[in-house]
């Protein structure tokens, strides 16, 4: 659970930087690549909070 922790606010403080970077003077490609990423560590970020839920659900449902 602690893994979690810190992975998420890993993907939290990449998607900040990778929002900063986007504020400044990219090429195309460097502006592509961080748009990229951006949505990589965005989708990292919604697996790790939906995955929590459905574990808790389906516990709950066996120990019922």
């Amino acid at each position: 659970m602690e893994k979690d922790v810190v992975r998420l606010s890993a993907h939290r403080n990449n998607i900040e930087r990778y929002r900063r970077l986007l504020k400044t003077i990219l090429s195309d490609t460097e502006r592509q690549f961080i748009e990229r990423r951006l949505q990589e560590e965005a989708a990292a970020v919604d697996l790790l909070t939906l995955q929590k839920p459905f574990r808790r659900a389906g516990a709950e449902q066996f120990n019922a």
